[in-house]
């Protein structure tokens, strides 16, 4: 497949097998090698855990995968659990966990091993196609595969198809797809031959059951008829080789229907509106030159490669990727006869890719290093047929550069560590991109709030500052200023010699982040209601009321800013201002406990008795109706209790005064 190759024509017959040329020591140690290489790369995987970059969504937030009952079947072979339909992928997880529990290592041990067979999948793969276009001896062929199956397997750009176990899809996949494939180039070399039907069987069957896994490898019949040309050469009519491929196009259709449901039930496909057909042909250009680039030169690889919308399609990223596609498009059209392997590989690397580049956009992402996994095998036998050509001199630079790719691609698996470590060389790769250093801010404040060490604790944020500083430096982002205030907040926790020096510097972030998100398009509620929580906890009610004011006045259906605002006031002494709010959220929901908590203590402290204790014996029974016996030892019941405790021992108020007025009545509880 690579250029120069022979173009002979099939008439004479299809050549040997490569394998029936092949010492049988050497057809075992080839694909051994490849095997263990592509294994060797990715061996700090095993030491990674579950990340908070889905894992945490797939795996340990529920459990209906946990097992492989027909429960469990059924759930795996129905579900569109956070967007993609992979049955599949769910069994080979569902037996990870019979094997291994909870146990990451044996989750990163099984995506290793798939992807060890993946590789071993190309080497078969490549072996049989070079050996169809090249007229080089089984000895070459054999090299030039096994490089070819090495550097796809060994490249960096699959550290996050092995190394993340929410992409176990990808690797279950693609060792089927590329079986399917490698049994229908068995079958398309000669199908009148015996047991090509056989062989059309298995490729039609490998080929659901890699959609199964995942649905990406769903052009393969444009593929097919792609490799039908070259290196086949098949003079059927276009007709008749379409027909032969309807069942293979039958499953497509399903596959992409399935896809485009489960993405559709987690809102992730981009509307066209602001996203368009220029955005979305500029960003599949971009997406064909970025896998292109990285593959050659694999440096700045992250997690997230955000998609900024709208999209500038005459942004210089762009124009110069169109201009990089049409110039490969073109080349390859001019030199169709000459070097038909050029014109074949971008073809397939294109068609393979067609799914993921944006022309029917789902989620957030602009491009992604995963999306590779299947497109790098066109391009890797591409190499394979420039090694071919060179000769020693190929082998060489073939091998220097699976020598070259070794650090970087250890580097890369060891990125997945954990979800700190993902973030962090997120952050490395691309400094300017914020997303990723938002995320870098939360994996180190939730894990300093599980650290059970105060130092350990307090070093973690202080890195979680310091991103926070470096974000704001870079953006106005009221992201950055409110996490600032919650890591000063959680540092009082760790620090209290210093804790009123942390909450001032709390309280002076908050009060930025509010302005910021003033200034800003949009309204970031959390930032208001942050601000008037610190004001709380520094017993500032009346300054805490006024926030809390602003965000109800924005969003008056926001009870839980209209309950903070009426327990402010209370605080701070204006009773009869919070009373007005409490019977806005007691219309509104009539059934929350924590309202006729505060209508009683509201009572009671303006000295209405009955009311205060009507109020907190109908918390009492909410609190009852909902939590049954649990309820005494729920902070809210104790908190009620506590109230008619103080009811009881409030002195009674005056009688009224003969000439006084009598008090307006009051509203109170039904």
């Amino acid at each position: 497949m690579g250029p120069g190759m022979s173009t002979r024509p099939l008439a004479a017959g299809p050549p040997a097998d490569p394998a029936s040329r092949t010492g049988p020591a050497r057809r075992l140690l080839l694909p051994v090698l490849v095997f263990a290489c592509a294994c060797a790369a990715f061996l700090p995987a095993l030491e990674a855990g579950f990340v908070k970059w889905d894992d945490d969504i797939n795996f340990l937030d529920h459990e209906a995968w946990r097992g492989l009952s027909s429960r469990h079947l059924a759930w795996m072979f129905t579900t569109f659990h956070n967007g993609p339909y992979q049955p599949l992928a769910w069994v080979t997880l569902g037996l990870d966990h019979a094997s291994w529990g909870m146990d990451p290592f044996g989750y990163h041990l099984t995506s290793l091993l798939f992807h060890g067979a993946t590789a071993v999948a190309v080497f078969l793969l490549s072996r049989r196609l070079l050996a169809i276009a090249s007229p080089a001896s089984s000895a070459r062929i054999d090299a030039a595969a096994s490089l070819a199956a090495v550097l796809f397997a060994v490249h960096p750009l699959r550290a996050e198809s092995v190394a993340w176990i929410t992409e176990r899809r990808d690797v279950v996949s693609g060792v089927l797809l590329v079986l399917a494939l490698h049994a229908w180039v068995g079958y398309a070399r000669d199908p009148r031959a015996q047991g090509a039907r056989g062989r059309y069987a298995w490729s039609l069957g490998l080929f659901a059951a890699s959609l199964l896994a995942k649905g990406i490898g769903m052009t393969l019949p444009l593929l097919m008829l792609v490799l039908d040309r070259f290196p086949l050469r098949r003079g059927e009519p276009v007709g008749r080789l379409v027909a032969e491929k309807v069942p293979f196009l039958m499953l497509s259709a399903i596959a992409a229907i399935l896809a485009w449901v489960g993405q559709s039930q987690v809102g992730a496909p981009a509307a066209w509106e602001g996203h368009g057909l220029p955005e979305r042909l500029a960003q599949a250009c971009f997406g064909l030159a970025f896998y292109a680039r990285k593959s050659l030169l694999p440096t700045g690889l992250s997690p997230l490669y955000p998609l900024h919308a709208p999209i500038d399609p005459l942004a210089t990223r762009f124009v110069l990727s169109a201009a990089a596609v049409i110039a490969g498009a073109t080349a390859a059209f001019l030199l169709r006869r000459r070097l038909p392997a050029l014109g074949a590989a971008l073809a397939a690397y294109a068609i393979l890719l067609l799914p993921v580049l944006g022309l029917a956009q789902v989620g957030p992402q602009l491009v992604a290093d995963r999306y590779s996994y299947l497109p790098a095998i066109p391009l890797a036998l591409l190499v394979a047929g420039v090694v071919l050509r060179l000769g020693g001199a190929g082998t060489a630079i073939g091998l220097a550069a699976v020598a070259a790719l070794a650090a970087p691609t250890w580097r890369q698996a060891a990125a997945w560590k954990d979800t700190i470590t993902l973030w962090t060389r997120a952050v490395e790769a691309d400094p300017l991109e914020g997303q990723s250093r938002r995320k870098l801010v939360l994996a180190l404040t939730e894990e300093a709030a599980r650290a059970g060490d105060p130092a350990e604790s307090t070093a973690l944020l202080e890195r979680a500052l310091e991103a926070c500083a470096a974000g704001l430096a870079l953006a106005p982002d009221p992201f950055f200023a409110s996490h600032a205030a919650r890591v000063h907040s959680l540092l009082a926790e760790v620090r209290p010699e210093r804790a009123e020096e942390h909450l001032e510097r709390a309280l002076e972030f908050t009060a930025r982040a509010v302005e910021l998100g003033r200034a800003s398009a949009g309204f970031d509620g959390g930032a208001y209601l942050d601000h008037g929580l610190l004001l709380c906890r520094l017993r500032r009610f009346d300054e805490a009321a006024q926030s809390f004011r602003e965000l109800v006045e924005r969003d008056p259906e926001d009870m839980d800013a209209r309950m903070m605002l009426a327990q402010s006031l209370i605080e701070a002494g204006r009773v009869a201002d919070a009373v007005e709010h409490l019977e806005k959220l007691r219309t509104t929901i009539p059934e929350h406990p924590t309202v006729w908590i505060e209508i009683g203590r509201a009572r009671r402290l303006r000295g209405e008795r009955e009311l205060s204790q009507t109020a907190l014996r109908r918390a009492l029974q909410l609190l009852l109706r909902a939590l049954g016996p649990e309820a005494e030892r729920s902070s809210e019941y104790q908190r009620a209790v506590q109230e008619l405790k103080a009811l009881a021992s409030a002195p009674e108020p005056p009688p009224p005064s003969p000439s006084a007025p009598p008090p307006a009545p009051q509203p109170g509880p039904p």
